[in-house]
Formats: C-alpha cells, sequence, structure tokens
C-alpha cells in the first residue's frame, strides 16, 4: 500500500488521471466544464488520499485488518444515542412536549402575540447572467454571455427576469428585496440558510465565490438596514464547491465572509466562525423583548458527504457536535430556547453524524423550538422521532430555493411564530412566476398558499405532520398537492398529476424519518447500498463513516 500510495502521489500520474477523467467527462459535457471542475477536485482528494487514506499503517489497519498497530477504534454511535436518551429529564419522558404545548396554544381563549420570520435559502445569484443569452447552451449552467450559440428564437433567449435553466439573476433577487420591505406585514427577523453562489463551480476562485455573497449581503443591508439577520455559509460558498477542512489556521472563505458579517454576529462569536463557521447568537442583542431566545448556526459541511477533507478527519469535524451539546446544556440550565438553522438537512447528511445530531434533538426536544435549513431547492419538512418509541418528538423545515435552477419559480416563506413558546403556527410561501414575470416585463411577488390550511392540518405540531403522512395514503390529492408545492411552485418541475400508492408510501418514508438509513429501511432496501446505488454515491459512507479514534493524521 505504500508504494502504491507512493506511485498515487506523483505528480506526472495525477495529472494523467486527471486528463483520463477530465477526457471521459467530455464525452457528457463540454470540455473547459470537465477540465475545470475535475482539476479543482482533484487538487483536494489527491492528496487527502495520498497523505492518510490509502497510507500502508492506515489502510492495512483500519480497511484490511491486517495490522494491529497503530489501532483505530470505531466509535458506535449507539453508545451516543443510548448516552443521550439516558440524560433526559422527566419532563420530556413521553416524548410529547412539544405536541402539549401546541395545544395549550390552541386552547388558549386569549389572543396570542405573534412575531413574523422570513426563511430564504439557496439564492444562487448568477453575477454574469446575461439577458437574451442562449437558454440552451450546452453547459450545465446557461444564460451567460458568449456561452451557446446564439439564440435565434425569443423563447431560446434568456428573459429580463431569468429563466427555469438558469441561475437568479440580480434584479431579480433585488426585486425580492424590495417586495419585502414594503410588505404591510413584513417579518421581524430573517433566517439565511445559505448557497448563494452560481452553479458553475468549474470556473470559480475564493474570491469569485464570496463576491456573490458580498454582494447580496450589500443588497440586504441597503434595503432591510433595521433587520436582525441569522445567516449560515452553504457548500457553494466554499472552494471548490462541497470543500472545507476544520483546520483553524485555513479557513479563507470564512474569514472572507465573516469580515461582511460582523454587523450581525458579536466579535467573541465571530472569533468562533472564523475558525469553524458555526455560532450562537442571543436574540436580547437584536430583539430586546425575546431575552429567552438564542440562534444556534451550524456549519453543514461537517457532514457533507461530498466534502474530500473530511477523508482525514476522525470524528466530529470542528468538535461541532460536542460545542453544540455543550450550548444546548447551558441553554437548558438558563430556561432558554433555541432556533437551529444551517444548509444541508439532516436527511441529507453522513449517516454518522445524522444519528448523533438526531439524538441531540431527542435529548434536547424541549428547547428546541424550530429548525431550518435548505440545500434540496425544495420545501420539505421531516419529523425527528424517537429513538425507541419512534413517537414524533420534534421536525425540522426545508425552505424552497429562490433561484430558478432548475426547473423552480422563485420562492421564500414567512412564519407566524406565537410569541411565547417560538412555535411555528402558519408557514407562508410567497413566489414569483417566472414566465409571467418575462412576458409582463415586470416581477409579481405573490402570496402562494398557507400550509396548514393547504393540507388541512390542525397545527405544525410533530404528531398533526405525522398524521398528514396518513391523509397522503387515504386523500392521493394531498400528495400531488404537497409534491407540486415541493418541487417548484408553479414552474416545469411542478407537473404532478398523480402519486400512486408507491409514490405515497416513498413519501410518507421520507417525511417520518430524518436521516437516509431510516428513510431505506422504511424503503425495504439497505444501507449504504454499495452495489447497487452507484448513482447516489453512497459508497462515500465506507470512507467517511464509521468515526473513529486514533492517531491524528500528520500534518
Amino acid at each position: 500500500m505504500d508504494s502504491f500510495d507512493w506511485v498515487l502521489s506523483r505528480d506526472i500520474l495525477r495529472s494523467s488521471l486527471e486528463s483520463v477523467a477530465s477526457y471521459g467527462c467530455s464525452f457528457f459535457m463540454d470540455a473547459p466544464v470537465c477540465y475545470g471542475a475535475v482539476h479543482e477536485m482533484g487538487d483536494v482528494l489527491f492528496p487527502q488520499l495520498t497523505e492518510f487514506v490509502l497510507t500502508g499503517e492506515y489502510s492495512c489497519s483500519r480497511f484490511f485488518g491486517f495490522c494491529s498497530s497503530p489501532s483505530w477504534i470505531t466509535l458506535d454511535h449507539n453508545d451516543y444515542v443510548h448516552r443521550m436518551i439516558s440524560e433526559k429529564p422527566d419532563i420530556i419522558k413521553n416524548n410529547d412536549f412539544i405536541d402539549n404545548l401546541y395545544e395549550e396554544i390552541k386552547n388558549d381563549p386569549k389572543e396570542r402575540e405573534t412575531i413574523r420570520v422570513l426563511h430564504m435559502s439557496d439564492l444562487h445569484t448568477d453575477l454574469s447572467y446575461s439577458v437574451g443569452a442562449s437558454i440552451d447552451c450546452g453547459e450545465p449552467l446557461c444564460c451567460r454571455a458568449g456561452v451557446g450559440p446564439t439564440p435565434v428564437k425569443p423563447e431560446d433567449a434568456a428573459g429580463i427576469w431569468g429563466d427555469y435553466n438558469c441561475d437568479l439573476p440580480p434584479k431579480t433577487l433585488e426585486s425580492m428585496f424590495h417586495f419585502v420591505r414594503d410588505m404591510e406585514d413584513g417579518p421581524d427577523l430573517v433566517l439565511w440558510t445559505g448557497d448563494n453562489v452560481a452553479h458553475d463551480i468549474w470556473n470559480q476562485t475564493i474570491h469569485k465565490n464570496t463576491e456573490a455573497t458580498i454582494i447580496i449581503t450589500d443588497f440586504i443591508k441597503s434595503h432591510w438596514p433595521e433587520m436582525p439577520i441569522f445567516v449560515s455559509a452553504g457548500n457553494h460558498e466554499f472552494y471548490p464547491v462541497n470543500v472545507e477542512g476544520f483546520s483553524e489556521s485555513d479557513q479563507p472563505i470564512l474569514n472572507l465572509l465573516a469580515e461582511h458579517w460582523k454587523d450581525w454576529i458579536d466579535e467573541e462569536n465571530l472569533e468562533l466562525f472564523k475558525k469553524y463557521g458555526y455560532y450562537h447568537i442571543q436574540l436580547r442583542d437584536v430583539i430586546e423583548e425575546l431575552d429567552n431566545v438564542r440562534i444556534i448556526t451550524i456549519n453543514t459541511q461537517a457532514a457533507n458527504d461530498l466534502n474530500w477533507k473530511l477523508l482525514t478527519t476522525l470524528n466530529d469535524p470542528g468538535h461541532q457536535l460536542q460545542w453544540l451539546e455543550s450550548q444546548l446544556k447551558e441553554i437548558e440550565a438558563s430556561g432558554h430556547i433555541v432556533y437551529i438553522i444551517g444548509h444541508i438537512p439532516p436527511s441529507g447528511a453522513l449517516n454518522e453524524w445524522s444519528i448523533r445530531y438526531k439524538a441531540l434533538v431527542e435529548r434536547f426536544q424541549h428547547i428546541i423550538r424550530f429548525q431550518g435549513f435548505g440545500h434540496d431547492h425544495q420545501e420539505n419538512y421531516s419529523i425527528v422521532r424517537g429513538a425507541f418509541d419512534f413517537k414524533p418528538v420534534n421536525s425540522y423545515h426545508l425552505a424552497g430555493s429562490l433561484t430558478t435552477f432548475t426547473g423552480k419559480n422563485p420562492s421564500f416563506r414567512i412564519m407566524d411564530v406565537d410569541k411565547e413558546t417560538m412555535l411555528p403556527i402558519k408557514m407562508h410561501t410567497y413566489t414569483m412566476d417566472m414566465a409571467k414575470a418575462n412576458i409582463e416585463g415586470k416581477p409579481t411577488w405573490e402570496h402562494s398558499y398557507e400550509f396548514t390550511e393547504a393540507y388541512e392540518m390542525a397545527d405544525l405540531s410533530p404528531s398533526s405532520l405525522y398524521e398528514f403522512t396518513d391523509y397522503i395514503q387515504s386523500k392521493p390529492q394531498l400528495a400531488v398537492d404537497f409534491l407540486n408545492h415541493k418541487h417548484g411552485q408553479g414552474g416545469p418541475d411542478s407537473s404532478h398529476t398523480e402519486c400512486d400508492e408507491s409514490c405515497q408510501w416513498s413519501l410518507k418514508c421520507e417525511l417520518i424519518n430524518s436521516n437516509k438509513e431510516l428513510r431505506a429501511d422504511c424503503n425495504g432496501i439497505p444501507y449504504p447500498d454499495y452495489f447497487n446505488d452507484l448513482i447516489n454515491f453512497s459508497f462515500n459512507e465506507y470512507f467517511f463513516d464509521p468515526w473513529i479514534s486514533g492517531p491524528e493524521p500528520k500534518a
């Protein structure tokens, strides 16, 4: 293995392998796209493999079991889960704390005070968007000057306000900021869960990737100058895409973002963000009357199965779950409550991380009042169920994307939140019809639907969300409505007309399970499925998981 590792580490072989991969890719995409993407990733992946994963001492001990020294010990996630559950206080032993709070709200005869919370995600703003450019250019991302053939027909050209095969023009995003600013009953605070960079991943740099976020930040500060903003970084913020190590001394993207987000994050937490990309904020610092509420932003790069830097991270990247547990214990002891936001939802995260995160949510179910994510470009939710009794104890919600890439109308959510408990009561989705905007020459943002009304739900409690998964089997039209809202808000991607029994069951499995392994088990398939599921990269779990302890990789 050491000999193989030495050969693979030679620059000439690496360059040759990258050239072969680029050539193979060029049969499916334009050569410049392939060259850029392959070489960006090769520069990260090869050192991760040759400096640790494929070394003789690691591979022979870890993968093949031939060597007893050095020793790497597998960390059983079940031990973590049992510890978390054993520490639950009596008030949550029945796993119905949040359900009971919703029942109290419903039975309260007086009118309860609410606040409004905006959740936006996946803005993917294309600073190179060009009106009139080709929308079918032969590259993954179009609507750029000089890319693809000159359009002959008007319908083949990029519209003024965007196109369904492209990322969002800055002026369309700015129109959304105008709309929110001028709302009669606008939001009191904003949750912004990342992915601001265009999808041209083969043609990026550190500074280009931060440029989009900086421009959006300036938009926000000019249009919503008094608005409290709570923000997390997405996988596309990093360069190369998805790739971030958890070394404190190697965080160029986080340091650049921190410089522009310092108005929203206090000095102590700004330093933590620069190191690891996670932090917490006490709301009393920005909204005085919400003095018992905190916002925790987690860095889901720690659970990204395409983050090649995790190959040399043995467990708990950036010590994030350890930090999160300590924060939740402190919040519990102080009698406070918390919102958690991040980019990649737990259902899309590496399994070892996701299982431990789920155990944390069950353990602290009574103080976690909302979890918000993005990444999937789909409005969705997942129920967090008890590890042993499978009762619904909490939930998390995904906002749809503001980008139209691909086949979607831009959307965002505004929640009506009970001020006393900070539980969401209503979820309103607002959208813009992209095709209509291009025809009329102006964008019109409109209220699309309210979640509980559209799906005939009593409230947004974990139990009500679970009951909805039974409704979609007895009322198939609700499943169709849900899929169309989920997949594009009226854009080309929302063209579902039916959902048969198999579709309904698959949808139920998706909604009632908050990680990949549980969803696969619900559908009766193995996880990871190394032999049959290469398309979904399930083999990555073999390299990233399980977590282990042992000698750290050499610097």
